[in-house]
């Protein structure tokens, strides 16, 4: 599923947040994360729908207001600015900080203040990334190269399950019985206290709002903004798998991206990957490796 990227843009139209609090809706047992993640589902298809409703292409959007007020200004050039001629700047203006939004979200730099109009900064930043991130070709164990997407996709899968599978014959008892015990009993008491609702909200806000989304689309900035409307589900649902529930497959569900570590990769060992987990498997994580320290 196609994640959605322009949730800044969507912010600044004065429907947006209304539109949220009226569509969320994650039933009346929303106790576990198979809920949550089907509300989360529902919300992303209802989001992608206002979107081209509302919105549309926001670039034909500003070519067909800048094509109108040139034809205003050339009806109106002796009598002086009209009404509309008013207007149509501040709806540009409008429709050009969208653009501005969706473009800086597009090439994930958060360290530019927004307020200048640097759309064409991102759109290079964006290319630059998409040059750099596209794999077109690769080395294989025998030093041939490889073109073709299928082959390139074989290639990658083997690489990586030789990489990460386990070792036969491997015994961790025989490493883990020289490793002396450092908890104390009152240490493993606090580990064992069950997590609590403020824990929950901790670890979502220490993430940043803007990172790259999971598979479900949603990255850590939607729940922070709307945190008092899903906070129930939330913290039910993360609570509840942490106090023996179940993972749903849905949300246990991982995008794998290679970044290159060099420049011109040429075989897989160039690369590093990882992992773009949905927002609710990250704050379950974080708990339970604290729970696990």
């Amino acid at each position: 599923m196609k994640p959605f990227r322009y949730e800044n843009m969507w912010k600044s139209h004065g429907e947006y947040i209304e539109f949220v609090n009226r569509t969320w809706d994650p039933g009346t047992d929303a106790s576990d994360l198979f809920a949550a993640s089907a509300a989360l589902s529902s919300m992303q298809f209802a989001l992608k729908r206002w979107d081209r409703e509302v919105f549309g292409s926001v670039k034909q959007q500003v070519k067909d207001l800048r094509a109108e007020l040139e034809l205003e200004r050339s009806q109106s050039l002796y009598r002086g600015p009209t009404d509309k001629e008013k207007s149509i700047p501040r709806q540009l203006a409008v429709v050009l900080a969208r653009e501005e939004a969706m473009e800086q979200q597009r090439s994930r730099i958060s360290w530019l203040k927004e307020g200048d109009r640097n759309n064409g900064f991102f759109q290079a930043k964006t290319r630059a990334r998409g040059r750099t991130n596209r794999i077109k070709s690769l080395n294989d164990s025998d030093g041939n190269v490889v073109t073709e997407q299928e082959d390139l996709e074989r290639l990658a899968s083997n690489f990586y399950q030789n990489l990460f599978q386990a070792q036969e014959q491997l015994e961790p008892e025989l490493i883990c019985q020289h490793i002396p015990r450092k908890f104390t009993p009152s240490m493993t008491a606090m580990l064992e206290e069950p997590f609590t609702e403020q824990e929950v909200e901790k670890a979502l806000f220490q993430m940043a709002p803007n990172k790259a989304p999971g598979v479900d689309g949603f990255n850590a900035g939607f729940f922070q903004t709307h945190w008092q409307l899903v906070k129930g589900c939330v913290v039910n649902a993360v609570l509840g798998f942490l106090n023996g529930g179940e993972m749903p497959e849905e949300v246990n569900r991982t995008l794998l991206v290679l970044i290159p570590k060099v420049t011109n990769p040429q075989d897989l060992s160039q690369f590093r990957p990882i992992s773009l987990c949905n927002v609710l498997y990250k704050i379950c994580r974080r708990l339970w490796r604290i729970g696990c320290v």
